[in-house]
């Protein structure tokens, strides 16, 4: 995990905590990711964490066994706080910043009276446009439609509608809260121009070569805090075997989006395993 990138500046004040890392929450990439997606600040020295706390309901808390996250002196909503042989894990929502926010940006710890801040210097978002879940060997978390995981053991078929899991992915509509009371669905909407692409993973290649399926559905469901679902449909032209699959976002800062926008970029996200027959 590379977490040294982010030790620029940590100032200890009353107590002896001390930022280790803030990571987004899916792929552990060095930073945040954009508001409303899951991150993650590693340390130590807070007080009465063990185990694992997290809150009973929604809406989420900004405070968990007296520990607070701040984002710019923006109080974040915690999923949980854990803690092990005197290292602690805080999970956090990415809270709402203005439009311009740049770097650097503070994220704070405090808890009774003790307080810590590291300042992320440089491209402090990360896992833009989809932070994917993935599992210890670098699989993907998706399901297929009966709720089962996609795994080297039951692969995903070709012609397949699955669930692709991933964080960080940016604005809904309508604007959400901390948790979905309804499917919110990714701005500016009608999936938010995202594509998932696939590639054989022992060769290099460029999302705009590959097989690529548009999302049928990509926003959050109901009850979701900061997780985000993916619905592709696995296309017929898609290599088969052990692949890797990323998310492949087209956006435009002028509506609507058009081939001739001055503004139209696309982002590619990092990559996943997938297993594919």
């Amino acid at each position: 995990m590379r977490l040294a990138f982010l030790l620029l500046a940590c100032y200890p004040l009353a107590a002896q905590i001390t930022i280790l890392g803030v990571t987004t929450g899916a792929g552990y990439l060095p930073g945040i990711t954009r508001p409303g997606g899951i991150s993650v600040v590693f340390c130590t020295g807070l007080g009465a964490v063990s185990d694992i706390t997290a809150p009973g309901d929604l809406p989420l808390p900004i405070e968990l066994a007296g520990i607070r996250v701040a984002v710019n002196g923006v109080l974040a909503p915690l999923l949980s706080v854990a803690g092990r042989n005197g290292y602690q894990q805080i999970n956090f929502l990415v809270p709402g910043l203005p439009d311009l926010t740049r770097a650097p940006i503070a994220i704070s710890v405090t808890q009774n009276g003790g307080a810590a801040t590291v300042k992320l210097r440089e491209s402090p978002f990360n896992g833009y446009p989809a932070d994917l879940f993935r599992d210890a060997q670098g699989y993907g978390i998706i399901r297929h439609a009966d709720g089962s995981l996609v795994t080297a053991l039951e692969p995903a078929q070709r012609g397949e509608r699955v669930i692709v899991y991933a964080t960080g992915m940016g604005a809904v509509e309508p604007p959400g809260g901390v948790a979905a009371r309804s499917p919110l669905v990714l701005y500016p909407g009608e999936g938010g121009g995202v594509k998932v692409f696939f590639c054989t993973a022992t060769v290099a290649c460029q999302p705009t070569e590959t097989a690529s399926s548009t999302a049928l559905f990509a926003g959050v469901y109901p009850g979701n805090t900061g997780v985000y679902q993916l619905e592709i449909q696995i296309p017929a032209s898609a290599p088969t075997g052990e692949l890797e699959m990323g998310v492949l976002r087209l956006y435009c800062y002028d509506a609507p989006c058009t081939l001739q926008s001055p503004f139209r970029q696309v982002f590619a996200s990092q990559r996943v395993k997938i297993s594919i027959r």
